[in-house]
């Protein structure tokens, strides 16, 4: 992983926690600030595995959401890394998920 001052290089990606942008090829996607957040935490944690519980308390620590919140919030990010190289958001069924990037060639 590597910080910049404000931003996060993804794989071929650069994510702004602060704004919920991921540049990708020159593309601007924003993301939802749930989902940005959600992103961060991964972010924060990644190669890590992080639950669904720890992503529920972190990101809406005093709202009472359902699990189909992750789960959409996933979804998002999958869909904005579609065509980005070198990340994977793997599921680890009934435990949550991992994060695992590095620099394509």
């Amino acid at each position: 992983m590597t910080k910049t001052v404000d931003q996060v290089q993804i794989g071929d990606a650069v994510f702004d926690p602060d704004s919920g942008e991921l540049s990708v090829h020159g593309e601007r996607r924003n993301l939802r600030p749930q989902t940005a957040r959600v992103l961060t935490v991964l972010v924060e944690r990644e190669g890590s595995l992080v639950s669904k519980a720890d992503l529920l308390n972190q990101v809406w620590p005093d709202t009472h959401v359902t699990e189909d919140s992750v789960v959409q919030c996933i979804s998002e990010i999958r869909k904005a890394f579609r065509d980005v190289g070198g990340v994977e958001l793997r599921t680890i069924p009934k435990k949550g998920y991992r994060l695992v990037f590095h620099m394509s060639d």
